[in-house]
């Protein structure tokens, strides 16, 4: 509640700060999601995301936990022979996924409404590289997505990891 405190932190341990803020309010962040089909290159994106947010605060992480993700969505694919572009987009991976997963094709009673979540993530998943690009550490980008928006990025991602490596296992 101390304003100068606050601000200090977040200036100087962005992460230290994101962390008080959550305990605070009694909001947690998504978990870490390790998940099963990755190639080592996605592992190492993934743990360099949570380094990252541990010691640099989220918006420090985005870059690695997107590439982390594209690395997932295309193990996937290659698992189940599920064909895609060459050089593809993650939303494009998640198309493929969608449309030929045999995970995918029974959702429960409300299949319908569930894969409607799921082709609308494709949108999500187009922004999330989007804000990679043009608002994140992956390049030299003179505005950089705040931490509350990239811990937004970062908890759809792991949304999304933590489903699909449910639903595919």
């Amino acid at each position: 509640e101390y304003r100068p405190i606050a601000d200090w932190l977040n200036g100087n341990e962005p992460a230290a700060f994101v962390q008080l803020q959550s305990e605070v309010s009694g909001i947690e962040d998504v978990p870490e999601v390790v998940p099963e089909r990755v190639t080592d290159a996605g592992l190492a994106a993934l743990a360099d995301a949570q380094e990252l947010l541990r010691t640099r605060g989220p918006t420090s992480a985005v870059d690695r936990v997107h590439t982390g993700l594209q690395d997932f969505l295309k193990a996937a694919c290659d698992e189940e022979g599920i064909a895609y572009p060459s050089d593809p987009s993650p939303t494009q991976l998640l198309k493929a996924l969608l449309e030929n997963h045999p995970a995918l094709s029974d959702l429960g009673p409300r299949t319908e409404d569930l894969k409607r979540i799921i082709r609308t993530s494709g949108s999500i998943v187009d922004s999330l590289g989007t804000l990679r690009n043009r608002a994140s550490l992956a390049h030299a980008n003179q505005e950089l997505l705040d931490q509350d928006e990239a811990l937004l990025v970062i908890n759809i991602a792991r949304s999304l990891l933590r489903f699909f490596d449910s639903k595919f296992s």
